[in-house]
């Protein structure tokens, strides 16, 4: 039986706080990252539901907002300036987008405040159960969906009634069954934002546990049964839970003399199977990619970054706050023309890339403010945090809405949280044994005798 340690070192704080707020991020992230659909009053779904759950959790941190969060929401919007100044006169501003951002960067600093207090309120042993729970809920969710398919594709249409109409066309519901002959959803508007989501709680499961076995074959495990690549969304985060649980354990067998060659082979195994598993589940999609056919991968990056590198006094100075739209319509144009038709144009076309649209907006003249910003204020963990930031939403899209900031909030907050128990627990290793000189144990042996 392995006995977990202590995740603070703060005691007074070590105690069963909120055990209910696992249920409710599950609730939130299942209903926020999200497409837009359906609408309430002409207003996203995921929106209001965002702002309802942040309601509650702001009620229930008592305005207690952590610092970090915040600034990084100012660091977010000064990097836009530059390029606001530069297009003064002839950016046009999507001011239905920007009402949208500012909503849903609170929601981003009390989401991320919230998760964050969790981590830190509970003993390590407390937050391994309570995450284990959520994911048997979302293991026997994604078991069933498999196995009673149309069952669970009728209470999808009833939570998200324009889906099919809306959301996919029969292009790509053809592609979901022909290629993947159908993923689970758990409830979420789609298979990937299942995975995106469910990512996340994968690396806080390996965090809490030092990357025992068993979170890595939950690692194994879930990717299997949802077979999409945007379940590597928390990556970073993942690879940063085994590289702190490996330095303390690599101490401890070089103070023994021991070799610990077992968990590089363990990580060795792990990524060999988790990259067969992609090229197996993936290689229609792979081959689609290499030949240019993948209208996902076209539309969600490969345009958007040509678009974004084919003027280069834009790509330095920046587009302006809301560029999604310029986006999409390169991207749908330049497809069309190459396609020779629309007909085969499907509504991925729009989801483009988060980090590419924010890059498109801010430039590398913004890129360099955001970092700035973050370097002063936050200092190594502000680069690593924009860094993982942009890095895990290269996968995701939604800009300005709900599913970025949803994820990204709890993307920030296990990543504080990882850098904070690896700067407060230093590594202990067991003293060296006493071992008595051979000399005074001889005198004692005479003496005896």
């Amino acid at each position: 039986m392995t006995t977990l340690k202590q995740s603070s070192a703060k005691a007074a704080l070590l105690v069963r706080n909120h055990p209910r707020a696992l249920i409710l991020i599950t609730i939130m992230g299942t209903f926020t990252v999200s497409t837009p659909f359906p609408m309430i009053f002409h207003i996203p779904r995921p929106f209001l539901v965002a702002l309802a759950c942040s309601g509650y959790m702001y009620w229930s941190l008592k305005g207690k907002i952590a610092m970090k969060y915040v600034q990084f929401a100012i660091a977010y919007l000064l990097a836009f300036v530059p390029a606001s100044l530069f297009h003064l006169q002839e950016m046009q501003v999507k001011w239905l987008s920007v009402l949208q951002l500012m909503p849903m960067l609170v929601t981003f600093c009390v989401l991320g405040s919230y998760f964050e207090r969790w981590l830190t309120r509970n003993s390590d042993l407390v937050k391994k159960r309570r995450m284990e729970m959520v994911l048997l809920y979302f293991f026997v969710m994604a078991l069933a969906g498999i196995l009673f398919k149309s069952e669970f594709k009728s209470i999808e249409n009833q939570i998200y009634g324009s889906r099919n109409g809306q959301l996919y066309s029969m292009l790509d519901a053809q592609r979901e069954s022909s290629v993947y002959g159908g993923r689970p959803t758990a409830l979420f508007s789609e298979p990937s934002n299942f995975a995106k989501f469910l990512s996340i709680f994968i690396a806080a499961y390996m965090t809490i546990t030092k990357c025992s076995r068993r979170s890595l074959f939950a690692l194994i495990a879930f990717f299997f049964l949802i077979r999409s690549v945007s379940y590597f969304y928390a990556a970073p985060l993942m690879i940063y839970a085994w590289w702190g649980s490996s330095r303390v354990r690599d101490a401890v067998h070089r103070r023994r003399a021991k070799p610990g060659g077992t968990r590089k082979l363990i990580m060795v195994a792990v990524a060999v199977v988790l990259i067969a598993g992609v090229a197996i589940t993936q290689s229609s999609r792979i081959s689609g990619a290499a030949s240019g056919k993948d209208n996902s991968l076209l539309g969600r990056i490969v345009l958007p970054l040509q678009y974004m590198v084919s003027n280069s006094a834009q790509l330095i100075t920046g587009y302006g706050l809301t560029p999604q739209d310029a986006l999409a319509n390169y991207a749908i144009m330049t497809y069309a023309m190459q396609a020779g038709s629309l007909d085969t144009l499907t509504p991925t076309m729009a989801a483009t890339s988060t980090t590419v649209t924010i890059l498109t907006g801010i430039g590398l003249i913004g890129l360099a403010v955001f970092y700035g910003l973050m370097f002063m204020m936050r200092r190594v963990e502000g680069i690593m945090i924009l860094t993982v930031f942009l890095l895990s939403n290269i996968i995701n899209a939604g800009y300005n809405s709900s599913t970025t900031f949803v994820l990204s909030a709890l993307l920030v907050s296990l990543l504080s949280y990882q850098v904070s128990v690896r700067r407060a627990r230093p590594v202990v290793v067991p003293p060296k044994p006493v071992v008595a000189p051979r000399r005074a144990l001889s005198r004692r042996t005479a003496a005896a005798h």
